[in-house]
């Protein structure tokens, strides 16, 4: 075993171990904030209505992202094909530790419709880039709009530096692509890279995935699907918030639910669903715009459960679909 997997070992045991430590007791004083009087009484508040138009949002969100997917494979697998998989994935994604579901896309792909895995999840990860690109340029308009009468100024800095580096990383790693390929094309052919050069075709297949991006007219498609992906996103968040009858506008909400998905990427601290993470991040949100702690507490388990039930719902109909072709 090499010093680097060594490395990633001890660093995944200790991730695991912060892990173990911390995220029950994020959920226990979650358990301790969570009023049952309370939660019943919010619940039988509920604005079914938009409880409805949240999910028809949120799969119109995956059927853009099933289009991207199509887009970013150059069509060669039929779109009744990459729904269910994007389902599946999505399903996964929303309940697995530490983005272990990401691993579903590559392998369906690779299993049903013999994708190899460096060009799956070369597509993945161009997608994750873009996705990373729209939400800061969402996010520093957020904060430029409501930072004045509502986020604290340290707040509004730390998050606007956030997203402004995360769109300087995410363009770099798209438009350098040429560059970074060649670099480690080198490190591969002279063994310095995992210490062998038989993974050169694999990332061969990997890096045009990126190099292709750099096309005006392609990017411009996977900057436009990212965009309405997004906007449809945050529309779900608005209709949710709506539904646990907050009024907040477009931008608050992207301001507020950007928090779980930050705290979700790059948190050492992971859990089956985020539970005791994903709420006390939503919790903080709505609490900078003036939201009670029992309050937020008791609407973020509301709003995640019904949020756990859309992905489990659009899953189940991903392992259907797969289940129906394959016994036909």
């Amino acid at each position: 075993m090499t010093f680097s997997e060594v490395l990633s070992s001890m660093t995944k045991a200790i991730r695991l171990l912060i892990s173990v430590i911390i995220a029950p007791g994020l959920i226990f004083l979650l358990a301790k904030s969570f009023n049952f009087s309370d939660f019943f009484t919010l619940f039988y508040k509920v604005n079914w209505p938009y409880i409805f138009f949240a999910f028809l949002f949120y799969i119109l969100v995956n059927l853009a992202r099933s289009i991207r997917f199509n887009l970013l494979l150059g069509n060669s697998v039929s779109f009744k094909d990459i729904i269910s998989v994007s389902f599946i994935h999505n399903f996964l994604v929303s309940l697995l530790p530490f983005r272990t579901g990401e691993l579903s896309y590559p392998y369906l792909l690779k299993k049903y419709r013999g994708i190899s895995v460096s060009t799956s999840f070369g597509t993945l990860l161009l997608s994750r880039f873009f996705d990373i690109l729209v939400v800061a340029n969402l996010v520093t308009l957020a904060i430029f709009f409501v930072s004045q009468e509502s986020l604290p100024k340290e707040i509004a800095v730390v998050a606007l530096a956030a997203a402004i580096i995360a769109m300087t990383v995410s363009l770099f790693l798209i438009f350098f692509a040429g560059f970074l390929t060649k670099v480690f094309s080198f490190l591969f052919k002279t063994r310095l890279f995992f210490g062998a050069s038989g993974h050169t075709d694999s990332f061969s297949n990997f890096s045009s995935v990126f190099l292709s991006a750099r096309d005006k007219n392609y990017f411009l498609k996977l900057f436009s699907f990212s965009l309405l992906i997004w906007l449809l996103n945050f529309l779900v968040g608005v209709f949710l918030f709506r539904a646990a009858l907050f009024d907040f506008n477009f931008l608050e909400t992207v301001f507020i639910f950007s928090l779980p998905m930050i705290v979700s990427e790059f948190s050492p601290v992971q859990s089956f669903a985020n539970l005791g993470l994903y709420e006390w991040s939503l919790v903080g949100g709505l609490m900078i715009f003036g939201i009670s702690r029992d309050t937020a507490a008791q609407s973020s388990i509301l709003i995640h459960g019904v949020e756990l039930i859309f992905s489990l719902l659009l899953g189940m109909a991903g392992f259907l679909f797969l289940f129906i072709e394959k016994h036909d």
